[in-house]
């Protein structure tokens, strides 16, 4: 397949005095020369996703893809290996060292969720840069984790001709510019299915960053939109889905903000799926991929065929909903608005595990949670903001939960994290970072 390469092209119209005037006269111009896509897939365990994934695309995809992979699990390599399969290239992940019992402080700077998030960002740059790296004939690179499938080459290819048809260089999806709350001050940028344009990426350097300058004690989707406006620039960026469009794991339509990408998502415009399997109970997150598999596709592959005669019931949605509604009959005796929760299993079960189970207790949550705050922002709602001037002075107000300010975040930094948890080129919050007076002695 000969491909585009997107190149401005500019004819000199007129000399008017010392004035050259230009006129763009198109935007593309075919290279002869035969290029492919590149798909850089970033994970930690899930290798059954992965092999999955693999064999749509080397059984049933038309054109070749050249696939780069990072794992961040220590045993990753063999266990790829010993599955067969077939990958380009392999960068071995795990550079930043985490347990997932590391202490998570109720802070504005948690070691544990520091290191998560740089863990995986530098695994979605390793992903990346092997696609960049290890052939100079691969266009367009989409990142994807292991979990999530784009079900149709047709709609990548769609998708592809799009960008480059509104003249951008990246394609992502989120909830946008729009969207800001604590953790994503500056937005949300999702981790998986964003497109880009090899030349462009290699040339802004996208993905040779340390996370640990892209602010991880906020959310991932954050520090990923920091590194995109900052190194791409949004002129060249374009949000293909603001996730409004997106339909829950058992087709019902997505309730923003409580209801992200987990526990599983379809956008059917784009053909992609998510199901965080981890979230599902017994096997049945991979029973609600082998759904999807079975009525999006004519699958050939052995991988793919294999895993939806083991996991493809019947019932599948049935059982998943009755486990949901036990997990809720639970909660709302408990006093917790279940809105909230947004269909996370986990965390849904994590709250039963923690909360107590009594009348009393149950009665408390209930009147803190939604009917006192419900009767405030009523009351807070009608009065003039001028009217809390006298409340005093804002640096002594946390405008937010996580505030640090007067305080230091080069401080919180220091004393949270462990330097040893980290390569020797992550350095910024160890070394002299930003601002006057914050690099410390």
């Amino acid at each position: 397949m000969f491909a585009q390469r997107h190149t401005d092209i500019y004819m000199l119209v007129s000399t008017a005095g010392d004035r050259q005037t230009t006129q763009k006269l198109y935007m593309n111009i075919t290279r002869y020369a035969q290029l492919m896509k590149g798909i850089a897939i970033s994970l930690y365990d899930k290798f059954d996703e992965l092999a999955v994934f693999v064999d749509m695309i080397r059984s049933d995809w038309e054109d070749e893809y050249f696939i780069s992979v990072c794992c961040a699990h220590p045993d990753g390599e063999e266990a790829i290996a010993e599955r067969g399969i077939t990958v380009d290239c392999y960068v071995q992940g795990g550079r930043v060292h985490f347990t997932p019992d590391m202490p998570s402080e109720n802070g504005a700077v948690s070691r544990k969720g520091v290191n998560r998030t740089a863990r995986i960002l530098d695994s979605m740059f390793l992903a990346c840069q092997a696609a960049l790296s290890e052939r100079d004939d691969v266009e367009t690179v989409m990142h994807c984790h292991a979990d999530a499938w784009p079900l149709s080459e047709q709609k990548l290819e769609e998708l592809i001709e799009e960008m480059y048809a509104r003249d951008r260089r990246l394609a992502i999806r989120g909830l946008g510019l729009e969207w800001r709350e604590p953790n994503n001050p500056l937005g949300v940028v999702m981790d998986q299915f964003f497109i880009f344009d090899s030349e462009f990426a290699e040339e802004r350097s996208l993905f040779d960053a340390d996370p640990l300058t892209l602010l991880p004690h906020k959310s991932i989707h954050n520090a990923l939109s920091i590194l995109l406006l900052g190194r791409a620039g949004l002129d060249n960026i374009w949000y293909y889905s603001l996730m409004k469009d997106d339909l829950q794991w058992d087709g019902t339509p997505v309730e923003l903000p409580y209801i992200g990408v987990r526990p599983g998502i379809y956008n059917p415009e784009w053909e992609l799926l998510h199901i965080a399997t981890d979230e599902f109970p017994d096997d049945l997150g991979k029973s609600v991929q082998a759904h999807y598999l079975e009525t999006h596709g004519n699958w050939t592959g052995e991988t793919v065929t294999s895993y939806i005669e083991e996991y493809h019931r019947e019932d599948t949605f049935e059982r998943v909903l009755q486990h949901e509604e036990r997990l809720n009959d639970i909660l709302k005796r408990r006093g917790f608005d279940i809105k909230k929760q947004g269909r996370k299993f986990s965390q849904m079960q994590a709250l039963i595990e923690e909360s107590s189970d009594s009348p009393l207790a149950a009665a408390k949550r209930f009147l803190k949670q939604r009917v006192a705050k419900e009767l405030l922002f009523r009351f807070l709602s009608a009065i003039p903001a001028e009217r809390f001037s006298h409340l005093g002075d804002p640096r002594t107000r946390k405008f937010y939960h996580d505030a640090e300010w007067p305080g230091s975040l080069v401080e919180a930094y220091r004393t949270t994290l462990d330097r040893d948890d980290f390569p020797d080129d992550m350095t910024f919050w160890f070394e002299g970072c930003y601002g006057t007076g914050d690099q410390g002695e």
